[in-house]
């Protein structure tokens, strides 16, 4: 899993065909039932502003290697024959992107530079997402639990608290369930979903039976263990078959 990671290119030429490719397509539905806009994802530059960064960022880099003690410590762990860039290096960020963008790119992107930065964030699986036999295309998540244990802390009751107070359901255990606040989503990371937070938020007075319908209506399989938590109280949920 990739996660969450950056592409950077090093030129106005680099950048503009990126863009061209997502505008190139409108709103697009990929393969998890995720539906977004490409060029929602890549950051916006004006040319001048890009040339301008890139310029300084190479003026940095030719600085820095102004002091010798510098290319004799770069040398050290990049090889005797390793000498800086003359006219300087830099590249500039273009999107930091989830992983269910990056599998959509590497199945859709004829762009090399983006293949290129996509291999090395996804060696060990690039071809096995490429030909639809990933993990993310193979997971199945078990069925979902139809009961739950409450495990109160030490000394607490099950708790009721004003309808002013907010509360949360966090998964406590295991981790990588994530959750989608627009779509009202719980989604294990294998299931490549969107997401935007790992809490979803609950509002008013808690008793179980509203703690029941919550938690039934999310589908978790049995062994996630919930945190559920509000101003003044915390406990836990594990959910059984």
């Amino acid at each position: 899993m990739a996660g969450i990671d950056k592409t950077y290119v090093k030129s106005w030429e680099d950048y503009v065909a990126v863009r061209d490719f997502c505008q190139s397509y409108g709103i697009v539905k990929d393969d998890f039932g995720n539906t977004f806009c490409p060029l929602d994802f890549l950051a916006e530059y004006e040319e001048f502003e890009f040339k301008e960064s890139l310029e300084r960022q190479k003026q940095r880099y030719i600085d820095y290697y102004k002091d010798p003690k510098r290319i004799e410590d770069a040398k050290s762990f990049l090889g005797e024959d390793w000498e800086p860039t003359p006219g300087g290096e830099g590249e500039i960020v273009i999107w930091n992107t989830p992983t269910y963008f990056d599998i959509w790119l590497i199945r859709n992107c004829p762009l090399q530079i983006i293949q290129d930065r996509l291999k090395q964030q996804y060696s060990s699986c690039y071809e096995d997402i490429l030909e639809r036999r990933s993990e993310y295309d193979t997971y199945q998540r078990p069925k979902p639990g139809k009961h739950f244990k409450v495990k109160l802390e030490k000394g607490c009751s099950f708790p009721k608290i004003k309808v002013s107070c907010w509360w949360g359901i966090q998964v406590w255990s295991p981790r990588g369930w994530l959750y989608d606040e627009e779509l009202g989503l719980w989604s294990h990371w294998l299931e490549c979903r969107s997401w935007n937070t790992n809490t979803m938020d609950l509002h008013g007075t808690m008793t179980k039976r509203k703690l029941a319908r919550v938690i039934l209506s999310i589908g978790f399989p049995p062994g996630v263990v919930l945190q559920i938590f509000g101003r003044y109280h915390r406990f836990f949920v594990e959910i059984k078959k």
